[in-house]
């Protein structure tokens, strides 16, 4: 049996038989020095990429190529890689050249139809999806769910969901199909509008796609019911490090080249490569383990004209170390015939097929759930979705600014800049007793109990995650009459993450607590009281009010433990912040003598907000009830 690119092979076959580890198997020996037939560098690099090593990948099928140009296996497998990579319009120039050579393949069809979709010409892969849609193919389900996305961003919102109902089965077998319906029902008719369950985001794609609604350029944001604040702008996203550049020494800018080419290249890389390749246009013409070029370049079969020849050098996981590239003239001349290609392998084209197929991004799905409840006035509903949906991706067109929008709507003091508070002012006799961390299954029903024996009320600044995993126990720190407030949401020292990611542990911590309670926060403290400028910005941002202390139990831990309580009492004082923990430290131990010392001193034992007499203070309260 020959391979699909042309050379005998027993790969293919024994792929089908063994399965994954053998096709891993393969690429281990090739990597160690053993040369890999151009069917068993298909093979592995397919395999790589189901497996999310998309650089690794494309060190496979450049190697298929710089043997058989004539691959279309390889051609799509590289275009995938390459949009994985952000980089759709080389994706394009390798699923059009795969094309060329096989124009009915559905995979490059499915690649042409993605970098056209990513590159936002919408109309032109509108019609490649439908022209998939229309055969009796395994892809045309996912075909028409991409066909109706496009659609969609052009606003012809009627037309996608007749797509899709107009299917042979009339079922709605993906969860792109089901998001793109529920779109296009909320663009139609917003107030009767509901989210199918089978929308969501699916992994397992490298074509991620946001939100038919509020793409950029999308059609509804001019017809969208929803106006937003305008928030400050986010962040640039990160970018990976550029690659270096490389200079192409021979063949000089713009020579005329024939016959064999010495290919001589300089430039510095930050470390050792393993392969560096030489293109024509999308073609691969030449490869080499380092910089020197030890064979000359055959160029008997380029095609003639202007031509840019590209380097890229790459190293052992597959990472671009440096690129370079010069223009070329190739003179007119008789080219040798096309080599023949054969059908495809099967798991080849399932492979390629699933990873091309258009699939939402994380957060996708929620942004929307969000956006319906909003419009239709289930306000809390919305500002958890949203938040889910920031969490998820922050850059999601809109996503920020619709979620600010939704707590301003429930009256919290977004975009206003709070002062933090380390003492009540007023000289009451009254302290706060405030906990940190949890809730804890154990030691948070322990201090609950403790808390009601001496008639106190406390503020509990519980990390979001907690909330997640024990939802009954925080509803029991509100039934009791305790106030509850943000610790953040996965409890790291804020000061070394972005400002960004503090915000979205901030909007997590607050959404996660009123789905779960019904109660908005206001209050936060930092874990460890880790606290800088940035971590003020995106407070004061969110509306959240810093809440420091006073009085730590943690500074009383060198004191012996029978001294823990007479040392805190000589350092509380009237309108004092004191700092426990829902953890395991000496709280469980001193918390009965130290309430018991307390209310024998004449204090008030209540909530910060209660202190701050801000929990019936209309608009501005500190908690806010269910819808």
């Amino acid at each position: 049996m020959k391979s699909k690119c042309g050379k005998p092979s027993c790969g293919a076959p024994a792929a089908r038989r063994v399965g994954l580890p053998v096709v891993l198997g393969w690429f281990i020996l090739s990597a160690g020095g053993v040369a890999a037939q151009p069917g068993e560098a298909v093979l592995a690099g397919c395999a790589l990429l189901s497996t999310g090593q998309t650089a690794a990948a494309t060190v496979q099928f450049s190697r298929a190529l710089a043997e058989r140009p004539q691959c279309p296996e390889a051609r799509v497998g590289w275009g995938a890689a390459l949009l994985r990579e952000g980089e759709p319009e080389r994706a394009l120039i390798e699923f059009e050249a795969a094309l060329d050579l096989n124009p009915d393949w559905p995979p490059a069809r499915l690649g042409r139809a993605a970098a056209l979709l990513l590159l936002g010409r919408w109309d032109e892969a509108e019609a490649e999806y439908a022209a998939l849609a229309g055969r009796e193919i395994p892809e045309a389900e996912e075909a028409a769910a991409g066909q109706a996305w496009a659609l969609c961003a052009q606003g012809r919102f009627a037309q996608a969901r007749e797509t899709l109902q107009g299917r042979p089965r009339g079922e709605v077998n993906s969860a792109l199909a089901a998001y793109v319906l529920s779109a296009c029902e909320f663009a139609l008719a917003p107030e009767t509008a509901q989210v199918r369950d089978g929308a969501s985001a699916a992994m397992g794609s490298y074509v991620g796609l946001g939100s038919c609604l509020t793409a950029p350029g999308a059609a509804w944001l001019r017809i969208s019911p929803l106006a937003v604040l305008p928030a400050p702008p986010l962040p640039p996203a990160p970018e990976q490090q550029a690659p270096a550049p490389l200079r192409v020494l021979s063949p000089a800018a713009g020579a005329v080249v024939g016959g064999r080419l010495t290919l001589r290249v300089a430039g510095s890389l930050p470390r050792e490569p393993q392969r560096v390749l030489a293109s024509l246009g999308s073609r691969v013409v030449g490869m080499s383990d380092t910089l020197i070029f030890p064979e000359p370049l055959d160029t008997t079969t380029w095609p003639s004209g202007e031509h840019w020849l590209s380097v890229e050098a790459r190293d052992r996981r597959g990472e671009v170390l440096g690129r370079g590239s010069v223009r070329v003239v190739v003179p007119e001349r008789d080219l040798t015939l096309a080599e023949p290609t054969e059908p495809p392998d099967p798991w080849v084209r399932q492979t390629l097929s699933r990873l091309l197929a258009p699939r939402l991004l994380p957060g996708v799905v929620e942004q929307l759930r969000g956006e319906v409840a909003w419009h239709q006035g289930r306000l809390v509903e919305a500002e958890v979705r949203l938040a889910e949906a920031f969490r998820a991706d922050p850059y999601l067109p809109r996503v920020r600014e619709e979620l600010l929008t939704v707590s301003r709507a429930l009256g919290l003091p977004v975009m206003q800049t709070a002062a933090a508070v380390r003492q009540v002012p007023g000289g009451e006799r009254a302290v706060a007793l405030t906990f940190d961390d949890g809730p804890h299954p154990k030691i948070t029903p322990f201090i609950l109990d403790q808390l009601d024996r001496a008639g106190a009320r406390a503020t509990f600044f519980l990390v979001g995650k907690q909330v997640e995993m024990y939802p009954d126990l925080t509803r029991e720190i509100v039934a009791r009459g305790h106030e509850v407030a943000s610790h953040s949401y996965t409890h790291q020292d804020l000061t070394r993450l972005t400002e960004l990611d503090v915000e979205r542990e901030l909007a997590a911590s607050r959404a996660m607590t009123a789905a779960v309670t019904g109660v908005q926060v206001v209050y936060f403290r930092p874990p460890g009281g880790n606290y800088d400028a940035q971590v003020a910005r995106a407070a004061s941002l969110w509306g959240f009010t810093p809440v420091f202390w006073t009085c730590n139990i943690c500074d009383f831990y060198q004191n012996p433990k029978a001294h823990v309580v007479s040392g805190m009492m000589r350092r509380i004082e009237p309108g004092g912040i004191l700092l426990l923990h829902n953890g395991e430290d000496l709280t469980t131990e001193i918390l009965r003598d130290l309430l018991r010392a307390l209310r024998g001193a004449g204090y008030r034992l209540d909530s910060v907000g209660a202190l701050l007499a801000t929990r019936s203070s209309g608009p501005s309260a500190r908690n806010y009830p269910a819808e």
